[in-house]
């Protein structure tokens, strides 16, 4: 009894409404029908709901939120139909609203009423032929009912009637990309671009989704955004898409056309975003002229500086070594005498002089020994600057850059210098001596030839030792010539370790055949010594490297691995056979 209470005071307040001209019910018990008819509807009780909207919407019939809610209720109970009615009689007294427009089409083409459909579109537009809206919900309706087709049709009229080139721009465009017309979808979005560039975020995550190769297609529209008529915008919203689609070319073309236009700080604004974008990106062209055009601009000693690295780390990143070492001088410079920021600075200076002029190197390190003797990057410098001098084949001067200065690195380096001079005594003092102040990674190998070379006679000790330290300084061939032309004057007992040595040196040297070579003679004719399992892995991995070695590989593995069980390496040995094992399709 109460329900039936409650529906006629809501009939009665329904019956009480004020109209207004176009409709609409008193706000206040608008209001608390629509409350009323949310209650009843999240408690499962549809019809009740539907009787509250009904009685709101006979006495206010534009009430857009009674339509929608009525909408909600009948699709609920599977008679979303029935919704239609209700949509007429707001049309007759607002013909213009979009809204109700705008479910009708939707309830239409949910229910697949094709005609009614068409009927509603043709109502629309002759009620609203100027209106941008009815063309895009028109176009919305049809594409899932007619096709991509019949909506392109519909923007395409819509084009027509409002007499705007570029009108539906991106919604044509998308249509030709469902559609498969990739050219033609960029053309279109070409125009949604803009004058202002305003949609250039939206045209650019179009272009990134493209499938294919997305730089090739939106070339043609990078193109048509700089070429005249144009506007600076159009330009730089240009920049921008090239730069995402990995056009880097156009980019920095469209980029300077564009800045050259700018002043102040709307050009500083451009130039900080395309150098973040192209820094992200890893388009260092873009980014190191973004990066020196703000510099150009900048006034503050702080921001000089922040470029300055930019710069300089983009400059290596491209190879190249002037430009970056002009701007590190300039990070340099400015910094005061003595500092530890100067130190540092300078010592990234001559990091990169270094690599570039090793004479040039020896005489600003000797600057730099003066201006901070106790820098602790003295110690590599001075190993660097003589590894240079030693690959020259100047081991004096390697010598000479190392005296006087204190420091694991360099004292690795002296003592290889004794090892290359047959000094076996001093070499491996220094090289111990080094030990404590060597990083883990670095003392490992020192760590390897102190151990191989107590592992050694006499004789094979000195030329083991020669062997490795002339192929630090580059000289492979001469080291490898040593060892082979030594083996046989070696006691059997010393060559595996020898020829695992030799293979070693092979291998740094960029020579793998010869590497391979030596570990097979190794494999081959001492298949019982400490390096053999090692060396067998090593050479299974060169041969599974290409199709027709693969069964050799397999066999090297499988003999490691049934008759050295317990080695270190056959974990190792078992992945890589498992790998060549699915590699091969099972062999």
């Amino acid at each position: 009894m109460r329900r039936r209470s409650r529906f006629g005071l809501f009939g009665v307040l329904a019956a009480m409404l004020p109209a207004s001209v176009a409709g609409q019910a008193d706000p206040l018990v608008e209001g608390r029908m629509l409350r009323s008819a949310s209650s009843l509807e999240s408690r499962g009780d549809y019809t009740g709901a539907e009787r509250v909207l009904r009685e709101l919407m006979d006495a206010s019939p534009t009430s857009t939120g009674g339509l929608f809610a009525l909408e909600r209720v009948l699709r609920a109970q599977g008679r979303l139909i029935d919704v239609l009615p209700t949509v007429r009689a707001f049309l007759e007294v607002d013909p213009g609203a979009a809204a109700p427009r705008i479910l009708e089409l939707r309830v239409l083409s949910d229910a697949d009423s094709l005609a009614g459909l068409e009927a509603a579109a043709r109502d629309w537009t002759r009620t609203d032929p100027r209106s941008s809206d009815v063309y895009r919900e028109i176009a919305r309706a049809f594409a899932p009912v007619f096709g991509e087709d019949r909506a392109l049709e519909v923007l395409l009229s819509g084009r027509e009637a409002l007499d705007e080139e570029s009108a539906f721009a991106m919604e044509i465009g998308d249509l030709h990309r469902e559609l498969g017309e990739l050219d033609a979808a960029v053309r279109e979005w070409s125009r949604a671009v803009g004058a202002d560039g305003a949609q250039v975020a939206a045209v650019t995550r179009r272009l990134q989704a493209l499938p294919g190769e997305a730089g090739e297609l939106a070339r043609p529209l990078v193109r048509s955004l700089g070429a005249e008529p144009t506007t600076v915008a159009r330009r730089r919203a240009g920049a921008r898409i090239a730069l995402e689609v990995g056009l880097e070319e156009e980019a920095l073309a469209l980029a300077a056309s564009a800045g050259a236009e700018l002043a102040g700080q709307t050009r500083r604004g451009f130039l900080a975003d395309l150098a973040r974008r192209a820094d992200d990106r890893g388009a260092n062209r873009v980014a190191l002229w973004a990066y020196e055009s703000l510099r150009d601009q900048s006034a503050g000693a702080s921001e000089l500086r922040s470029l300055d690295q930019r710069i300089a780390a983009i400059a290596l990143a491209q190879s190249d070594t002037s430009k970056a070492l002009e701007a590190r001088e300039r990070v340099a410079a400015a910094l005061s005498r003595g500092s530890n920021e100067r130190r540092r600075a300078l010592a990234d200076v001559l990091r990169l002089v270094i690599r570039r002029d090793p004479l040039e190197g020896r005489d600003r390190l000797e600057d730099f020994r003066r201006e901070f003797p106790e820098a602790p990057e003295l110690d590599q410098l001075a190993v660097s600057t003589a590894s240079r001098f030693q690959a020259l084949g100047d081991a004096r001067q390697a010598e000479l850059l190392l005296a006087g200065v204190e420091g694991p690195r360099s004292a690795v380096e002296r003592g290889y210098l004794h090892l290359a001079e047959r000094d076996l005594a001093e070499g491996r003092s220094a090289l111990e001596e080094a030990l404590p102040g060597l990083e883990a990674s670095e003392a490992t190998g020192v760590i390897e030839l102190l151990g191989l070379l107590d592992r050694l006679d006499e004789g094979t000790r000195l030329r083991v030792a020669w062997a490795v330290a002339v192929a630090r300084q580059g000289r492979t061939e001469e080291a490898l010539s040593e060892l082979r032309n030594g083996m046989e004057e070696m006691s059997v007992r010393d060559r595996p370790a020898v020829l695992a040595q030799a293979a070693r040196i092979a291998e740094a040297g960029d020579d793998p055949r010869v590497a391979a070579e030596l570990r097979a003679t190794l494999v081959t004719d001492y298949p019982n010594a400490l390096e053999t399992p090692e060396a067998a892995l090593y050479l299974a991995r060169y041969r599974g490297a290409s199709a027709d070695g693969i069964d050799e590989a397999v066999d090297l593995l499988e003999t490691l691995i049934l008759s050295r069980p317990g080695s270190a390496v056959v974990p190792l040995a078992r992945r890589e056979l498992e790998r060549l094992k699915r590699q091969g399709g099972g062999l």
